[in-house]
């Protein structure tokens, strides 16, 4: 059996920054990470509220970037025809889904669906996230169509 790779990286809402590296999720989901200073290593903690952790989907987009939930990504129709969808990737119940944030066409997609190798685009394309790059849920008159704010 193949092994999957688990990643995850972090956002910190405190120092407004994404970690992808020195940090740690302990067994009680506290993560730990580091804050190199003056030459010895010093170390903070954040407890689990104060950041939000994203798992590495498997995937990569078109360019080789490591898709994980909360990236936004750009996807040409299947055509080809110079239109776009724009999805933000979430996990869900037991595994990452596509949520639709706009479709150009406006026609023919669902809102959500699971995401996995056999219906991924290769062209797929990472343009953001929703931390660092939050105005791609509204760009370009984007409307945000999620099931939170259907509810």
């Amino acid at each position: 059996m193949k092994q999957r790779i688990i990643k995850f990286r972090a956002w910190n809402p405190k120092e407004n920054k994404m970690w992808h590296s020195d940090f740690c999720i302990e067994h009680n989901g506290s993560v730990i990470w580091w804050q190199f200073t003056e030459g010895y290593n010093d170390y903070s903690r954040a407890v689990d509220d104060e950041v939000e952790l994203m798992q590495f989907t498997g995937l990569k987009d078109k360019n080789g970037k490591e898709i994980y939930e909360g990236d936004i990504i750009k996807v040409e129709d299947a055509f080809e025809t110079g239109i776009f969808s724009y999805f933000k990737i979430e996990f869900f119940e037991c595994g990452f889904a596509y949520d639709l944030i706009s479709n150009e066409n406006r026609t023919g997609r669902d809102n959500f669906e699971f995401l996995n190798k056999e219906n991924f685009n290769e062209d797929s394309e990472v343009i953001g996230n929703i931390y660092e790059n939050p105005e791609l849920l509204n760009q370009r008159g984007l409307r945000v169509n999620t099931r939170e704010a259907k509810e």
